[in-house]
């Protein structure tokens, strides 16, 4: 009975949760456009500047969370160096920054 009624409520969250996500896709896409009507030469700038920023945003995550996970592995792999516990408790500490 009770996962039922959580399994509801995470629902009805995630259905508002795309509505607002989706009313906000379509608002930035209506600037965007008038944006690229009025200002036609910026059109090409405007455009890889975004492809930039986009490549940027999905990227950097992977290099913020690699660093870690490299010295987690380090740290699992020299578990006879006393150094170890130290690099593995850099690791949970990195990803808070």
């Amino acid at each position: 009975m009770k996962t039922k009624d959580i399994f509801k409520c995470i629902t009805i969250k995630l259905i508002i949760f795309l509505i607002f996500t989706f009313m906000f896709i379509l608002f930035y896409w209506y600037t965007v456009s008038s944006f690229c009507a009025v200002y036609k030469n910026s059109q090409t700038t405007f455009i890889l500047d975004w492809i930039f920023t986009s490549l940027f945003g999905f990227l950097i995550p992977f290099v913020i969370y690699l660093i870690p996970s490299g010295l987690r592995i380090c740290a699992l792999k020299k578990q006879k160096w006393k150094a170890s516990l130290v690099i593995y408790k850099l690791s949970k500490i990195i990803p808070i920054f």
